[in-house]
Order: C-alpha cells, then sequence, then structure tokens
C-alpha cells in the first residue's frame, strides 16, 4: 500500500497492480522551518543581497507600491507584511502613499474575504490595496516592448511607483523556471497581451517545459526580468522559499534579479530531484499546489518528464476550490487517448497563430497538446464538476484513486513505476 497527500490534512493509499513494479518515492527535502520569520525578514530587509538596505531605496521615494502575489500562490503574506509595511514607514513612507497591488495575473480578481486571508485583516483594513485586472486598458501604461518583442503594459500604479517591492515566493514553475522576483511584474500585474507573448516563448518543442532550468537558459524568466528592468522606479524583492509543506524555510530579499538566483539555489536544492531513469508510469499528487485546477496542474507539469515518451502520468489533483477560473473547452471531448492525441496532431501545427483566441490561451492550448503528444495523461479530480471533466480530456469520472490506476493497468499489464507525493513543487532531475 502507498499513500500520497491529499489536501493538508487527507491522503489517498492505493496499490500498484500486479504487473506494476515501484522504482522510487521520489521526495523533496525537507528542511527545517525557521524559528521566527519576523526576525529573518527584518534581517533580510538590512542585509539584502544586490541592493542597498529597503531604507536607503526609501530616500526620495513619494509613492510607494507593494505588489503581491494573488490567493492562488503561497507566500505567507500575513506573516511579515505589516513588518514590511512599518519598515517602510519609519523610512518615512507615509502610509498614505503605500498602495497594495494583486498581482493577479490572468486570474480573477481577489475578493476582500481572500485580501484578509492573505496578507492580514488588519492590513487589508488599514492600507490602501488594489486588484490588477489585466484586461483592464484604463489601468495600463506602455513602457515599450523587450528584445524579443514583448509589449510592456504594466499597471499605472506600479508605474507611477518610485519604489516597488515585489513580495512572492521562489518555487518551482512549468515554464518560468521558478516562480518569484520579476514575474510579480510580468505576469503579475502586466496586459493580457504582454503576458501572453511572454508566455508564448515557452510554446515551442524545446521550451515547452522548463521547470527548474537555469534563468539563464530560459527565454520566458529571460524576457519577464528584462520588462521588469524597465519600470521607472527603484525595484526591491522580498520572497519566500517555503518548505514542501509551506512553511518558511528562507527569505530572499533585495535585487528582483540578484536575489531571486540566490533565493532559487535554496529553492532547487529542496525541490529538484534526482532519478537515474525515466519510467513507464508517473504517479503524482498536486500536493501542496491544492487550490484549484491552475496549480492542480502542476502535478503533471512538474513531473511528467520523469516518465518515458508515450509512458503514461496518472494525477491527483485536490481541487479545494475546484476548476477556479481556468478555462476548459466549450464542448466535450471524446474519453479516448488514441482520438485526443490525433486530435492534438493536427491542431499543434496551427494554435499558436490560431486567430480569434486571445494569445494567452493560445499558450495553454499549445502547452497541452505537446504534452498529451508526449504522454498519455489520465486525472483524478473529484472536485471538478461532472460536466466539467467531460470537457478535459485527462480528467476521469471515476469513484476512487485507486480504480484510476486500476483502469490504467488495462492496456499497461506491467510498467515500471516513479511515485511523487508532493508533485505539486517537486520535479525530476534525470540522469538516465
Amino acid at each position: 500500500m502507498i499513500s500520497i497527500p491529499w489536501g493538508k490534512d487527507g491522503e489517498l493509499s492505493f496499490d500498484l497492480p500486479a504487473g506494476w513494479m515501484l522504482k522510487s518515492i521520489v521526495e523533496p527535502e525537507e528542511p527545517r522551518p525557521v524559528d521566527d520569520v519576523r526576525l529573518m525578514v527584518a534581517r533580510a530587509l538590512a542585509e539584502p543581497v544586490g541592493s542597498p538596505p529597503l531604507a536607503n531605496l526609501c530616500r526620495g521615494a513619494r509613492d510607494v507600491a507593494v505588489v503581491v502575489d494573488d490567493v492562488s500562490r503561497p507566500t505567507p503574506a500575513h506573516l511579515f507584511i505589516g513588518d514590511l509595511l512599518k519598515a517602510l514607514a519609519a523610512a518615512g513612507i507615509d502610509e498614505d502613499r503605500m498602495t497594495l497591488v494583486m498581482a493577479n495575473g490572468t486570474h480573477r480578481e481577489m475578493t476582500e474575504g481572500e485580501m484578509r486571508a492573505k496578507v492580514g485583516a488588519e492590513v487589508a483594513t488599514r492600507y490602501r490595496w488594489a486588484n490588477h485586472d489585466c484586461h483592464d486598458a484604463g489601468q495600463l501604461v506602455n513602457l515599450g516592448r523587450t528584445s524579443r518583442g514583448t509589449p510592456v503594459d504594466v499597471n499605472r500604479a506600479v508605474v507611477r511607483a518610485d519604489l516597488v517591492v515585489l513580495v512572492g515566493t521562489i518555487e518551482p514553475h512549468p515554464h518560468a523556471g521558478f516562480g518569484g522576483g520579476f514575474k510579480n511584474i510580468l505576469p503579475g500585474v502586466a496586459g493580457a497581451e504582454s503576458i501572453g507573448k511572454n508566455h508564448l516563448l515557452s510554446a515551442t518543442r524545446r521550451n515547452f517545459s522548463m521547470v527548474g532550468w537555469e534563468p539563464g537558459d530560459n527565454p520566458m524568466r529571460l524576457d519577464l526580468e528584462e520588462a521588469g528592468r524597465m519600470l521607472p522606479g527603484r525595484c526591491f524583492m522580498v520572497n519566500t522559499v517555503l518548505s514542501p509543506d509551506l512553511e518558511v524555510t528562507a527569505i530572499a530579499a533585495g535585487d528582483p534579479v540578484d536575489a531571486h538566483r540566490e533565493g532559487l539555489r535554496k529553492a532547487r536544492a529542496m525541490y529538484g530531484v534526482a532519478v537515474d531513469s525515466m519510467a513507464d508510469v508517473v504517479i503524482s499528487s498536486s500536493h501542496p499546489m491544492d487550490h484549484d485546477l491552475r496549480q492542480g496542474v502542476k502535478a503533471v507539469a512538474n513531473t511528467f518528464m520523469a516518465a518515458r515518451e508515450g509512458g503514461l502520468v496518472i494525477a491527483a489533483m485536490r481541487c479545494q476550490a475546484g476548476q477556479g477560473d481556468m478555462a476548459l473547452p466549450g464542448f466535450s471531448v471524446p474519453d479516448s487517448q488514441g482520438l485526443v492525441r490525433g486530435a492534438a496532431r493536427l491542431l499543434l501545427p496551427v494554435v499558436k497563430h490560431a486567430p480569434g483566441i486571445p494569445v494567452e490561451e493560445r499558450f495553454y492550448m499549445y502547452t497541452a497538446l505537446r504534452t498529451v503528444l508526449r504522454n498519455r495523461v489520465r486525472v483524478f479530480a473529484p472536485g471538478i464538476p461532472e460536466g466539467n471533466r467531460r470537457r478535459f480530456p485527462a480528467l476521469c469520472s471515476v469513484v476512487s484513486f485507486q480504480e484510476t490506476i486500476d483502469r490504467a493497468a488495462r492496456d499497461m499489464p506491467s510498467a515500471s513505476v516513479l511515485v511523487f507525493p508532493k508533485g505539486g513543487v517537486t520535479y525530476p532531475i534525470v540522469s538516465g
């Protein structure tokens, strides 16, 4: 019997079919959480990486934008953002000159209740805050284009600020390599066209999966950092590095590129796990990225390269908030991997340039098509309504996770298996 996490406190237990052989259970490192998050943040603000101390950057600043990642991200901002804002006030920034901007990217706006949970009730009540809407042209200011041709349309409040402070988390990301840093700007507070153009840089055979990649090899990361450097104000980041159980293990603060590099070294040591060879089957849990379908797909996106081409990926996605704001096709798709793969071969050459489809949706379609062409994918996600499961080719209409596995074994009676209990944040480093 094997058990994998199912949400914060639950678990799923299952047996491998008789002909399936377990190669390994792939676990990330579990570093000890810090004893005092607030003390570590205070030290990081005073001794940042690649930047003067935050208090020095406040000199001469009138308007400050504190850009915070949204509710779908695990950053425990409520633990320290109050101290961050007080540090800004102690350095001479009036509270009424500070604005918290929620980096929603293409996600929906956060509710007041979600804001209170994210930053704490006192901060949400005391300070001015605003949701970013990537589709509202009136919110945006164009700063030009990157060298890769991405239009840099950024939230007006952020462009106006003399000092921009980025609050987020450095975690594995299927396309940007890792989250954090200037990702709070693009896609966080950028326009929809900017976001889509940046994301399409990963829509190639070579780049459609870049989780864990070095930033210098990742065109999407380099592009979004170039866009961040185009802001007229000074920029400073405060990023957490979280354990697989989402407890703070480190703080990376300072320049949004230099400090990000320092933080991702710690994240990579934790989340990147060596695997000696690919397996026929990968079984992965979305934990701890259990919020919704958009985050849950990391169970597949982070781990599928540990399966051989043509192999099978079976994912358990908790999706506590259900589908969230992730769009699904407006029609039912056949529950046939063969038909889905055939359709993918036809669509892949044209989807990047399909007229009438928003650029961001073209990116997601391309990534999904590339994935299902490389691997068969089956997903257990009972949090998604039954009707919507029929609109997503990998979602299974089954009673239990064991049934998902048993059905897969009918087509693959013998197989080698890798299990990723925390696939939402774990990625393989395959050596053979």
